[in-house]
């Protein structure tokens, strides 16, 4: 069974995807983003990058898994693009959107340095995106620094299925999230620090015509929204 580095999901029929690195070239080691099939030890890869060494501030491979077959890629290396590949790695679709470049804010180096020593040279600039993720009825999203949001929110760019751009949605910022059955799944402090896990129901009210290129920098929603659920 490969090693998974980071991210690991599953869908209905077994698969299990991950992020695994590569060393076999010492000059030229990999990232690779693969899927695995436990029963009998197959081994697709799906998307690749060069590894380098981790960062502050940068991003690295990411994906998620929609609807089963649709595996949607994540390299904010190379710029706004995000690839929607088949589960045997061949590409399906290509998103791209226009995206300014934005400095780092003081308040985050701050705040990064008070956590630990950080490298005396680091990006002056955000990466287009942080990581992606899917929701039901093929939704791609992609966390986003294009604009400046209250604390502890996080801010998402909305693609239908067709990858037509939809809007931004900022929602409570999280380790990570999940849409599924209707909710959202996400990771909150309680009200002693601790971390717990939240539900919430999710509506989405997405525009029927492509937004038009003068409004797309207003457009502040994306047509999310979210109900808290009550335990039962």
């Amino acid at each position: 069974m490969p090693v998974f580095m980071s991210q690991m999901s599953a869908d209905a029929r077994g698969f299990l995807y991950g992020v695994t690195f590569d060393g076999t070239d010492a000059n030229a080691p990999l990232l690779k983003i693969v899927r695995f099939l436990p029963a009998n030890g197959e081994l697709i890869e799906i998307a690749r990058r060069r590894w380098k060494e981790p960062a502050p501030f940068t991003a690295t491979l990411t994906f998620a898994v929609s609807g089963g077959k649709r595996i949607v890629i994540g390299n904010p290396e190379i710029g706004f693009v995000i690839q929607v590949k088949s589960e045997s790695g061949e590409l399906w679709q290509e998103i791209r959107k226009d995206s300014s470049l934005v400095r780092i804010r003081p308040a985050e180096i701050a705040k990064m340095r008070s956590l630990g020593p950080i490298p005396a040279i680091y990006p002056k600039y955000y990466e287009p995106y942080y990581r992606v993720f899917a929701a039901e009825g093929g939704i791609i999203l992609a966390e986003i620094h294009d604009k400046v949001v209250a604390d502890g929110m996080a801010l998402l760019s909305v693609f239908d299925e067709s990858g037509r751009y939809a809007g931004d949605a900022a929602i409570k910022r999280s380790l990570d999230y999940c849409w599924a059955n209707g909710n959202l799944y996400s990771i909150e402090d309680d009200a002693e620090g601790l971390p717990c896990l939240s539900v919430s129901a999710v509506r989405w009210r997405l525009p029927s015509r492509p937004l038009e290129e003068e409004n797309r920098r207003s457009q502040q929603s994306a047509g999310m929204t979210t109900r808290k659920k009550q335990p039962t």
